[in-house]
Protein backbone atom coordinates (compact mmCIF):
# COMPACT_ATOMS: atom_id res chain seq x y z
CA UNK A 1 0.00 0.00 0.00
CA UNK A 2 1.27 3.48 -0.91
CA UNK A 3 2.70 5.64 1.88
CA UNK A 4 -0.30 7.56 3.31
CA UNK A 5 1.66 10.84 3.53
CA UNK A 6 2.66 10.65 -0.13
CA UNK A 7 -0.91 9.68 -1.03
CA UNK A 8 -2.28 12.66 0.95
CA UNK A 9 0.14 15.07 -0.74
CA UNK A 10 -0.87 13.76 -4.15
CA UNK A 11 -4.57 14.13 -3.40
CA UNK A 12 -4.21 17.74 -2.24
CA UNK A 13 -2.25 18.35 -5.47
CA UNK A 14 0.91 19.55 -3.75
CA UNK A 15 2.44 20.64 -7.06
CA UNK A 16 -0.54 22.91 -7.76
CA UNK A 17 -0.33 24.28 -4.22
CA UNK A 18 3.37 25.06 -4.65
CA UNK A 19 2.60 26.83 -7.92
CA UNK A 20 -0.04 28.97 -6.21
CA UNK A 21 2.28 29.80 -3.29
CA UNK A 22 5.03 30.59 -5.78
CA UNK A 23 2.69 32.94 -7.69
CA UNK A 24 1.62 34.87 -4.60
CA UNK A 25 5.18 35.23 -3.27
CA UNK A 26 6.56 36.29 -6.65
CA UNK A 27 3.81 38.84 -7.33
CA UNK A 28 4.21 40.30 -3.85
CA UNK A 29 8.01 40.36 -3.68
CA UNK A 30 8.85 41.17 -7.29
CA UNK A 31 5.97 43.45 -8.34
CA UNK A 32 3.93 44.88 -5.47
CA UNK A 33 6.61 45.46 -2.80
CA UNK A 34 9.16 47.04 -5.20
CA UNK A 35 6.45 49.31 -6.63
CA UNK A 36 5.50 50.43 -3.12
CA UNK A 37 9.13 51.00 -2.16
CA UNK A 38 9.62 53.15 -5.25
CA UNK A 39 6.70 55.29 -4.11
CA UNK A 40 7.99 55.58 -0.55
CA UNK A 41 5.37 53.24 0.94
CA UNK A 42 5.75 50.09 3.03
CA UNK A 43 4.25 46.78 1.91
CA UNK A 44 1.83 45.08 4.30
CA UNK A 45 2.10 41.48 3.04
CA UNK A 46 5.64 40.78 4.23
CA UNK A 47 7.07 38.50 6.91
CA UNK A 48 4.38 36.96 9.11
CA UNK A 49 1.57 38.55 7.09
CA UNK A 50 2.83 36.99 3.88
CA UNK A 51 3.17 33.61 5.58
CA UNK A 52 -0.42 33.81 6.85
CA UNK A 53 -1.64 34.87 3.42
CA UNK A 54 0.03 31.96 1.66
CA UNK A 55 -0.92 29.32 4.25
CA UNK A 56 -4.54 30.48 4.37
CA UNK A 57 -4.82 30.15 0.59
CA UNK A 58 -3.16 26.72 0.60
CA UNK A 59 -5.41 25.43 3.39
CA UNK A 60 -8.55 26.46 1.54
CA UNK A 61 -7.29 25.06 -1.76
CA UNK A 62 -6.22 21.74 -0.21
CA UNK A 63 -9.67 21.41 1.35
CA UNK A 64 -11.22 22.18 -2.02
CA UNK A 65 -9.29 19.34 -3.64
CA UNK A 66 -10.49 16.88 -0.99
CA UNK A 67 -14.15 17.82 -1.28
CA UNK A 68 -13.70 17.45 -5.01
CA UNK A 69 -12.41 13.90 -4.41
CA UNK A 70 -15.49 13.23 -2.29
CA UNK A 71 -17.89 14.10 -5.11
CA UNK A 72 -15.66 12.63 -7.85
CA UNK A 73 -15.23 9.15 -6.36
CA UNK A 74 -17.25 7.32 -9.03
CA UNK A 75 -15.62 9.09 -11.97
CA UNK A 76 -12.11 8.65 -10.54
CA UNK A 77 -12.76 4.94 -10.12
CA UNK A 78 -13.78 4.64 -13.77
CA UNK A 79 -10.80 6.70 -14.94
CA UNK A 80 -8.49 4.59 -12.71
CA UNK A 81 -7.31 7.54 -10.61
CA UNK A 82 -6.41 7.70 -6.94
CA UNK A 83 -9.15 9.13 -4.76
CA UNK A 84 -9.00 10.14 -1.08
CA UNK A 85 -12.62 9.11 -0.43
CA UNK A 86 -12.15 5.67 -1.98
CA UNK A 87 -9.15 4.96 0.25
CA UNK A 88 -10.14 6.54 3.57
CA UNK A 89 -13.94 6.67 3.48
CA UNK A 90 -16.55 9.36 4.03
CA UNK A 91 -15.82 10.35 7.64
CA UNK A 92 -12.07 10.82 7.23
CA UNK A 93 -12.49 12.66 3.93
CA UNK A 94 -15.04 15.13 5.26
CA UNK A 95 -13.16 15.57 8.55
CA UNK A 96 -9.92 16.35 6.76
CA UNK A 97 -11.77 18.72 4.43
CA UNK A 98 -13.25 20.62 7.37
CA UNK A 99 -9.89 20.78 9.20
CA UNK A 100 -8.04 22.15 6.17
CA UNK A 101 -10.76 24.64 5.27
CA UNK A 102 -11.10 25.84 8.87
CA UNK A 103 -7.32 26.20 9.16
CA UNK A 104 -7.35 28.37 6.04
CA UNK A 105 -10.24 30.46 7.36
CA UNK A 106 -8.63 30.92 10.80
CA UNK A 107 -5.32 32.03 9.29
CA UNK A 108 -7.23 34.33 6.94
CA UNK A 109 -9.07 35.86 9.89
CA UNK A 110 -5.80 36.26 11.79
CA UNK A 111 -4.32 38.08 8.78
CA UNK A 112 -7.39 40.31 8.44
CA UNK A 113 -7.20 41.26 12.14
CA UNK A 114 -3.47 41.97 11.91
CA UNK A 115 -4.09 44.26 8.94
CA UNK A 116 -7.27 45.72 10.49
CA UNK A 117 -9.14 44.87 7.29
CA UNK A 118 -11.88 42.35 8.04
CA UNK A 119 -13.08 42.52 4.43
CA UNK A 120 -10.11 40.35 3.47
CA UNK A 121 -11.61 37.49 5.45
CA UNK A 122 -14.75 37.69 3.32
CA UNK A 123 -12.61 36.68 0.34
CA UNK A 124 -11.43 33.58 2.20
CA UNK A 125 -14.97 32.64 3.19
CA UNK A 126 -16.26 33.21 -0.35
CA UNK A 127 -13.48 31.00 -1.73
CA UNK A 128 -14.46 28.10 0.55
CA UNK A 129 -18.11 28.41 -0.49
CA UNK A 130 -17.28 28.65 -4.19
CA UNK A 131 -14.99 25.60 -4.09
CA UNK A 132 -17.70 23.58 -2.34
CA UNK A 133 -20.30 24.77 -4.87
CA UNK A 134 -17.97 23.82 -7.70
CA UNK A 135 -17.45 20.27 -6.40
CA UNK A 136 -21.08 19.76 -5.40
CA UNK A 137 -22.85 21.18 -8.47
CA UNK A 138 -20.96 23.25 -11.01
CA UNK A 139 -18.36 20.68 -12.04
CA UNK A 140 -20.99 18.57 -13.75
CA UNK A 141 -22.32 21.48 -15.83
CA UNK A 142 -20.87 22.46 -19.19
CA UNK A 143 -18.40 25.36 -18.81
CA UNK A 144 -19.81 26.66 -15.49
CA UNK A 145 -17.26 24.87 -13.33
CA UNK A 146 -14.48 25.49 -15.84
CA UNK A 147 -15.12 29.25 -15.79
CA UNK A 148 -15.22 29.35 -11.99
CA UNK A 149 -11.89 27.53 -11.65
CA UNK A 150 -10.35 29.80 -14.29
CA UNK A 151 -11.63 32.89 -12.46
CA UNK A 152 -10.22 31.67 -9.14
CA UNK A 153 -6.90 30.95 -10.81
CA UNK A 154 -6.86 34.45 -12.34
CA UNK A 155 -7.46 35.96 -8.90
CA UNK A 156 -4.21 34.50 -7.46
CA UNK A 157 -1.84 37.12 -8.97
CA UNK A 158 -4.24 39.86 -7.84
CA UNK A 159 -4.38 38.78 -4.18
CA UNK A 160 -1.31 40.81 -3.09
CA UNK A 161 -3.00 43.91 -4.51
CA UNK A 162 -6.12 43.19 -2.46
CA UNK A 163 -4.03 42.93 0.70
CA UNK A 164 -2.34 46.27 0.15
CA UNK A 165 -3.99 49.69 0.43
CA UNK A 166 -6.60 50.85 -2.07
CA UNK A 167 -4.41 53.49 -3.73
CA UNK A 168 -2.43 50.74 -5.44
CA UNK A 169 -5.12 50.45 -8.06
CA UNK A 170 -4.30 53.94 -9.34
CA UNK A 171 -0.61 54.27 -8.47
CA UNK A 172 0.77 51.33 -10.44
CA UNK A 173 2.24 51.86 -13.89
CA UNK A 174 3.72 49.07 -16.00
CA UNK A 175 3.98 46.92 -12.85
CA UNK A 176 0.21 46.83 -12.55
CA UNK A 177 -0.07 46.03 -16.28
CA UNK A 178 2.18 43.01 -15.70
CA UNK A 179 -0.07 41.80 -12.88
CA UNK A 180 -3.06 42.08 -15.20
CA UNK A 181 -1.18 40.16 -17.87
CA UNK A 182 -0.53 37.38 -15.35
CA UNK A 183 -4.17 37.29 -14.26
CA UNK A 184 -5.44 37.06 -17.84
CA UNK A 185 -2.71 34.56 -18.70
CA UNK A 186 -3.74 32.38 -15.74
CA UNK A 187 -7.42 32.61 -16.73
CA UNK A 188 -6.85 31.53 -20.33
CA UNK A 189 -4.42 28.71 -19.50
CA UNK A 190 -6.62 27.38 -16.68
CA UNK A 191 -9.80 27.47 -18.78
CA UNK A 192 -7.94 25.73 -21.62
CA UNK A 193 -6.57 23.10 -19.25
CA UNK A 194 -9.98 22.47 -17.66
CA UNK A 195 -11.52 21.71 -21.06
CA UNK A 196 -8.56 19.50 -21.98
CA UNK A 197 -9.05 17.60 -18.70
CA UNK A 198 -12.75 17.18 -19.55
CA UNK A 199 -11.70 15.61 -22.86
CA UNK A 200 -9.27 13.37 -20.97
CA UNK A 201 -11.96 12.25 -18.50
CA UNK A 202 -14.87 11.94 -20.91
CA UNK A 203 -15.42 8.20 -20.26
CA UNK A 204 -15.66 8.54 -16.48
CA UNK A 205 -17.76 11.72 -16.68
CA UNK A 206 -20.21 10.01 -19.03
CA UNK A 207 -20.69 7.01 -16.73
CA UNK A 208 -20.88 9.38 -13.75
CA UNK A 209 -23.70 11.25 -15.54
CA UNK A 210 -21.88 14.59 -15.59
CA UNK A 211 -22.69 16.93 -18.45
CA UNK A 212 -19.30 18.44 -19.31
CA UNK A 213 -18.65 20.37 -22.52
CA UNK A 214 -17.24 17.42 -24.52
CA UNK A 215 -20.26 15.30 -23.58
CA UNK A 216 -22.63 18.09 -24.59
CA UNK A 217 -21.11 19.21 -27.90
CA UNK A 218 -18.60 16.49 -28.72
CA UNK A 219 -14.84 16.35 -29.17
CA UNK A 220 -14.73 18.31 -32.45
CA UNK A 221 -16.62 21.33 -31.13
CA UNK A 222 -14.67 21.25 -27.85
CA UNK A 223 -11.40 21.32 -29.78
CA UNK A 224 -12.71 24.24 -31.84
CA UNK A 225 -13.25 26.18 -28.61
CA UNK A 226 -9.78 25.14 -27.45
CA UNK A 227 -8.39 26.50 -30.71
CA UNK A 228 -9.99 29.87 -29.97
CA UNK A 229 -8.48 29.83 -26.47
CA UNK A 230 -5.02 28.97 -27.80
CA UNK A 231 -5.30 31.82 -30.30
CA UNK A 232 -6.27 34.16 -27.42
CA UNK A 233 -3.29 32.91 -25.40
CA UNK A 234 -0.84 33.41 -28.25
CA UNK A 235 -2.32 36.86 -28.99
CA UNK A 236 -1.84 37.83 -25.34
CA UNK A 237 1.78 36.69 -25.48
CA UNK A 238 2.34 38.67 -28.68
CA UNK A 239 0.90 41.75 -26.94
CA UNK A 240 3.31 41.08 -24.09
CA UNK A 241 6.10 40.74 -26.66
CA UNK A 242 5.25 44.18 -28.05
CA UNK A 243 5.25 45.68 -24.56
CA UNK A 244 8.85 44.52 -24.06
CA UNK A 245 9.89 45.07 -27.69
CA UNK A 246 12.86 47.27 -26.71
CA UNK A 247 14.45 44.65 -24.43
CA UNK A 248 16.19 41.76 -26.17
CA UNK A 249 16.28 39.23 -23.31
CA UNK A 250 12.56 39.50 -22.44
CA UNK A 251 11.84 39.15 -26.17
CA UNK A 252 13.91 35.98 -26.28
CA UNK A 253 12.24 34.59 -23.12
CA UNK A 254 8.70 35.25 -24.36
CA UNK A 255 9.38 33.90 -27.84
CA UNK A 256 11.39 30.80 -26.88
CA UNK A 257 9.73 29.75 -23.64
CA UNK A 258 6.13 30.97 -23.97
CA UNK A 259 5.03 31.51 -27.57
CA UNK A 260 6.87 28.54 -29.10
CA UNK A 261 5.58 25.98 -26.52
CA UNK A 262 2.07 27.43 -26.86
CA UNK A 263 2.15 26.89 -30.62
CA UNK A 264 3.45 23.35 -30.11
CA UNK A 265 0.73 22.49 -27.57
CA UNK A 266 -1.83 24.01 -29.94
CA UNK A 267 -0.62 21.63 -32.65
CA UNK A 268 -0.63 18.63 -30.27
CA UNK A 269 -4.17 19.48 -29.15
CA UNK A 270 -5.46 19.48 -32.72
CA UNK A 271 -3.94 16.01 -33.24
CA UNK A 272 -5.03 14.52 -29.89
CA UNK A 273 -7.82 11.93 -29.66
CA UNK A 274 -7.10 9.62 -26.72
CA UNK A 275 -6.93 10.21 -22.97
CA UNK A 276 -3.15 9.89 -22.70
CA UNK A 277 -2.64 12.56 -25.38
CA UNK A 278 -4.94 15.01 -23.62
CA UNK A 279 -3.17 14.27 -20.32
CA UNK A 280 0.14 15.20 -21.93
CA UNK A 281 -1.31 18.53 -23.12
CA UNK A 282 -2.76 19.21 -19.66
CA UNK A 283 0.68 18.67 -18.09
CA UNK A 284 2.25 20.90 -20.72
CA UNK A 285 -0.18 23.72 -19.93
CA UNK A 286 0.69 23.46 -16.24
CA UNK A 287 4.38 23.79 -17.12
CA UNK A 288 3.54 26.77 -19.34
CA UNK A 289 1.87 28.41 -16.34
CA UNK A 290 5.04 28.00 -14.29
CA UNK A 291 7.23 29.41 -17.07
CA UNK A 292 4.92 32.42 -17.34
CA UNK A 293 5.20 33.12 -13.61
CA UNK A 294 8.99 32.80 -13.76
CA UNK A 295 9.08 35.68 -16.24
CA UNK A 296 8.36 38.07 -13.35
CA UNK A 297 11.62 37.50 -11.38
CA UNK A 298 13.48 37.22 -14.70
CA UNK A 299 12.23 40.68 -15.70
CA UNK A 300 12.85 42.05 -12.20
CA UNK A 301 16.52 41.04 -12.04
CA UNK A 302 17.14 42.42 -15.51
CA UNK A 303 16.04 45.83 -14.22
CA UNK A 304 17.69 45.87 -10.79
Amino acid sequence: MRNPIIFFLRRIRWINLLLVAFTVVICQNYIVSPALTTRGATALATGMNQLLLVLSILGIMAGGYLINDFYDAIEDGINKRDNFYQRFGKIKTLTTYVILSMAGLIMGLWLALRLENIKLWNIHLLSVLLLYWYSRSLKGLPMAGNLLVAALSASIPLIPLLVESGNLWTSFGTDFILVNFLALYAFIITLTREIVKDLEDVEGDQLGQKMTLPLLVGEKASKSLLSVLFICLISLLIAMLLMFSKASLPLLYITAFLISPSLWLFYKMRKAHVSSEFHFISSGLKMLMLIGILFVPFHYYLNV
